[in-house]
């Protein structure tokens, strides 16, 4: 994702982009790392903004894997949530639902 790209969608998601300069969230806006220091001195503040607009860099950082309960789902989402398995019949899933719900 380029970079006006990324600012535009990060914005609107509120969630943190990630290349190998840095980072970029609506909060904190971009925050560079400590290896993108050599490479201004290298190629200059010009030099290293024409690379950081024209190249293909960005993506979604990774945020950690949650546990959560089925509860916990539905309290993050505002609503109640049906899981539908394609491999089982929507009786017997609606069964192990009920179960876990009264269980959580």
């Amino acid at each position: 994702m380029l970079t006006y790209q990324m600012v535009g969608v990060a914005d609107q998601n509120n969630k943190t982009y990630e290349c190998k300069y840095g980072t970029y969230n609506s909060k904190d806006g971009f925050v560079f790392n400590n290896a993108t220091v050599p490479i201004i001195h290298e190629i200059g503040w010009r030099g290293f903004v024409n690379k950081l607009f024209h190249e293909n860099i960005w993506k979604l950082k990774a945020e950690p894997v949650r546990e959560m309960s089925i509860k916990d789902i539905e309290k993050e989402l505002g609503y109640r949530i049906k899981i539908k398995y394609d491999d089982k019949p929507q009786e017997e899933m609606d069964e192990i639902m009920k179960l876990l719900h009264n269980r959580f």
